[in-house]
């Protein structure tokens, strides 16, 4: 179809990563699920720390409350210009009650 864009993956993976290749050359770099570094032409994540200590590595061992924190690394703007920010993310299940309609 003519004026869409479609997203095309040759993923690979190495040291843990998982990297995705997209048709028009943008690469997304995936850690457990989670987006680790971009290579997107523009704005990118470059780094992501504390990758070790990321829940999601064995998900089924995850307690309720534990939190997990880490710092990012990106490119912004102006062109060039380094950012960093630390988030702190806390995992937690979620109990949903079933509302009845009689």
């Amino acid at each position: 179809m003519a004026g869409r864009s479609y997203l095309w993956c040759w993923p690979s993976a190495e040291d843990g990563q998982q990297k995705w290749v997209t048709q028009d050359q943008a690469t997304l770099v995936t850690q457990h699920g989670r987006l680790v570094k971009t290579l997107l032409g523009g704005d990118n994540l470059i780094e992501v720390n504390n990758l070790a200590a990321d829940p999601l590595i064995k998900p089924a061992q995850i307690v309720d409350g534990a939190i997990w924190t880490r710092t990012m690394g990106w490119t912004g703007v102006p062109a060039g210009t380094l950012r960093h920010r630390t988030l702190s993310l806390q995992m937690g299940w979620h109990r949903y009650r079933q509302s009845r309609q009689r």
